[in-house]
């Protein structure tokens, strides 16, 4: 699991063809808020950006009129979480195909 820009990535060498020759079972899950194939994917994305383009500090508005940030960091929060569904279903996805069960005819 890797929340480092694209661009930083490559000049570390982590990427996942770098990291597949040493672990070839390597599941490489990467997380950044505009996405990887975007013209923003090496912009910053701290949590209050986040909040503020995704338009959730702008929610806030609807309570008492003005928008303003989550006091706590939602969106690093949301990212992680879903991070480890994928971890979860990547695990399940190798343990469903090699058990006895999905072999067997």
């Amino acid at each position: 699991m890797t929340n480092l820009w694209p661009r930083s990535r490559q000049k570390l060498g982590i990427t996942y063809e770098r990291l597949s020759e040493v672990n070839p079972g390597l599941i490489l899950c990467t997380a950044q808020a505009y996405g990887s194939e975007t013209a923003f994917r090496d912009y910053p994305a701290y949590d209050d950006i986040v909040q503020a383009a995704s338009g959730a500090a702008k929610l806030a508005e609807l309570i008492d009129g003005e928008p303003r940030y989550a006091p706590y960091v939602i969106a690093d929060k949301v990212v992680g979480l879903s991070a480890d569904r994928v971890h979860a279903l990547a695990d399940a996805s190798v343990v469903t195909a090699t058990s006895p069960q999905a072999t067997s005819s």
